[in-house]
C-alpha cells in the first residue's frame, strides 16, 4: 500500500521551601547573600544542595504531566493500526512525536469530543493536520481495524469526517477481541480527509480516539455522490504452516506506509499447549513495537513468545499478537510454531 507524505512543523521547575515550624535545625552558616543572587547557606554541602534541587524538579515535573491527563484515564486501551493512525505512525517512527509513540493505544478522554488527542495536551501533535502525517490511498469502503488492548464493555463504534457522523456500529455492551475490524462506508466522499475513529466504552465515562488520514478515490476532496457498488471479492487466504503440529502460526502484513509496516500472527494450537513460540526470518525488516506477545530478533530471526494471558490454548482455540516495524519483508515469510 503506497502512501504521499504531507509537510512536517522545557519547563522550569521552582520549589520555594516553608519555613521550619519545627524544631531548631542546626545551620551550616551564616545567610550570605550577593546582589543579583538567590540567598543561600554558607557552607551547606554541594551534593545536599543539588539532592534538594533535583527532587523538587522531579515532583514538579511528574506533577505536570499528571495535571495534563484529562481525570479518571487509564493507560493500555486501543487504537486504529490498519490504515495506519496518527499514533501508530507515531509508535512505528514514522513521525517524531512526544510520548505517544510509546503508548498509541492510550488516547483516551471524556466521551464525545471530536479531537485526534481527546484532549490529552501530551498528545497535542495528534491534532496537528499539518505534523508531516502518511496519507493512506483507500476506496469508497475502507476496512479500519483496531489493536485491542483492555477489551472494555463497549457502547459503539463511531466515524466522523469534519465532524460528520459517517458510519457507526453498535457495541451492544459487549467486550471486543484483541483486533476488531469494521468496514466503513466512505462513497460520500472523494480526496484527502482526516477520518476520527471514536471507540466509546460502557464501562466508563471515557472513549478512546484515532485519527487516520486517508485519500479516498485519489480525488480533490469534499463530498460527492455515491458510485455504484461492487461485489466485494474475498481476498486469497494462505495455509497455515505446519498443520501437522502442536501449533500452527498465520503471519500476514495488515497495512504498509514509506518504509514502515503492521503485522498480525495468529496462532492456533493443534492440541492443548500452555505456552508458545513463533519464529521467522525477518528478511531485512526489524521489528519497534509489539502486543500480545514478547518478541526479540537475533542474527535476522525474530521470535515471539506468548505472554501470560494468553499461552494456554486448546486444541483448535486461537490467539494472535501484532507488531510495527521497518522494512517489510518483500513476501510472506514462513513461520515456526512450537508448544513451549
Amino acid at each position: 500500500m503506497s502512501v504521499r507524505h504531507r509537510r512536517h512543523p522545557s519547563p522550569l521547575v521552582r520549589s520555594t521551601r516553608p519555613d521550619w515550624n519545627g524544631p531548631a535545625i542546626p545551620r551550616y552558616g551564616p545567610v550570605v547573600q550577593t546582589p543579583g543572587t538567590v540567598s543561600r547557606t554558607k557552607g551547606m554541602p554541594p551534593l545536599k544542595k543539588h539532592l534538594l534541587s533535583s527532587s523538587a524538579a522531579i515532583a514538579g515535573a511528574t506533577a505536570l504531566i499528571f495535571a495534563l491527563m484529562p481525570a479518571g484515564t487509564a493507560s493500555a486501551h486501543g487504537y486504529v493500526s490498519d490504515p495506519p493512525s496518527r499514533q501508530a505512525q507515531c509508535a512505528a517512527g514514522v513521525v517524531d512525536c512526544g510520548p505517544i509513540r510509546y503508548e498509541p493505544q492510550s488516547v483516551e478522554g471524556p466521551q464525545g469530543l471530536m479531537q485526534c488527542s481527546g484532549g490529552n495536551e501530551i498528545f497535542a501533535e495528534l491534532d496537528d493536520d499539518d505534523y508531516g502525517w502518511d496519507v493512506t490511498p483507500v476506496g469508497t469502503t475502507a476496512t479500519f481495524e483496531w489493536i485491542i488492548t483492555a477489551n472494555h464493555a463497549t457502547a459503539d463504534w463511531e466515524y466522523f469526517i469534519d465532524g460528520q457522523l459517517i458510519d457507526s456500529f453498535d457495541g451492544g455492551g459487549a467486550q471486543p477481541p484483541s483486533r476488531l475490524s469494521h468496514q466503513v462506508d466512505l462513497s460520500g466522499y472523494s480526496g484527502e480527509h482526516t477520518v476520527l475513529a471514536r471507540w466509546t466504552v460502557a464501562d466508563t465515562t471515557n472513549a478512546f480516539y484515532a485519527c487516520v488520514d486517508v485519500n479516498i478515490g485519489g480525488g480533490d476532496g469534499g463530498p460527492v455522490d455515491p458510485p455504484p457498488t461492487e461485489e466485494p471479492t474475498d481476498p486469497p487466504t494462505e495455509e497455515p504452516t505446519d498443520p501437522t503440529g502442536e501449533c500452527v502460526a498465520d503471519y500476514r502484513i495488515s497495512s504498509q506506509w514509506g518504509g514502515g509496516f503492521s503485522g498480525n500472527v495468529t496462532v492456533t494450537a493443534q492440541e492443548d499447549i500452555n505456552g508458545w513460540t513463533v519464529s521467522w526470518d525477518s528478511g531485512g525488516g526489524t521489528v519497534a513495537q509489539a502486543w500480545n506477545a514478547i518478541v526479540s530478533e537475533n542474527d535476522g530471526r525474530v521470535t515471539a513468545t506468548n505472554v501470560g494471558y494468553n499461552g494456554t490454548l486448546s486444541a483448535g482455540q486461537s490467539t494472535s499478537f501484532g507488531f510495527t516495524g521497518a522494512n517489510p519483508p518483500s513476501g510472506t515469510p514462513e513461520v515456526e510454531c512450537a508448544a513451549s
